[in-house]
């Protein structure tokens, strides 16, 4: 039976973006550092929910593995491996067929790497804030952002991110979509360019 617009945020055809539907999402990444032999992946799931008009809320996991790291202080090579809870939420108000929005999320993060034979542990909360618009071309949309991530531990030094996001609703229930965000620590780090690609589901 195929999704109508009786459906959270209503047929693919009147609102052909994300904002406003309720869907899951898988993606796999690739980070490339700039200037550097490190490269990273990363796979994601999550689930987005409308919780009145104008807001969504979400909850989702990410695994990240990044290989050849030196650390831009000791200069130490490891490999990495970060695990990520994180639930968010989004406000957007709908202005003459687009959706500029403003959310942020709190999520936890733990490590697993090697340094020199040895196991490091880590752990830290998680903050985000973003901002941006929702732009539709037909049966496809356009959503440009920017965003800041943080930890909440004293003294830490955040990541500046300017990306775009390009997605399309294949029909009622299935979407795709490519990402490509440009990374800015804010302090010490890599500057680096970071792709997606993943689908939705309706539900």
């Amino acid at each position: 039976m195929n999704l109508g617009p009786s459906s959270p945020g209503g047929s693919i055809y009147d609102n052909p973006g994300i904002l406003g539907h309720q869907f899951s999402d898988v993606s796999f990444g690739w980070t490339d550092f700039r200037n550097s032999p490190t490269e990273g992946y990363d796979g994601a799931f999550s689930a987005n929910v409308p919780l009145a008009s104008g807001l969504d809320a979400g909850l989702g996991y990410n695994y990240y593995w990044e290989a050849q790291h030196r650390d831009p202080l000791t200069r130490a090579s490891s490999n990495a491996r970060h695990h990520t809870v994180a639930g968010y939420g989004k406000f957007y108000a709908p202005m003459r067929g687009v959706k500029p929005f403003i959310g942020g999320g709190v999520g936890y993060q733990w490590e697993r790497g090697d340094i020199q034979q040895l196991r490091t542990y880590d752990h830290d909360w998680t903050w985000t804030a973003v901002g941006g618009v929702e732009v539709p071309f037909g049966t496809f949309a356009v959503i440009p952002q920017v965003a800041y991530d943080d930890t909440m531990r004293g003294g830490s030094l955040g990541t500046w991110s300017y990306g775009a996001q390009v997605h399309h609703w294949f029909n009622e229930r299935i979407g795709g979509y490519v990402d490509a965000t440009y990374l800015d620590p804010h302090g010490p780090g890599t500057e680096l360019w970071r792709y997606l690609g993943g689908l939705r589901y309706r539900f």
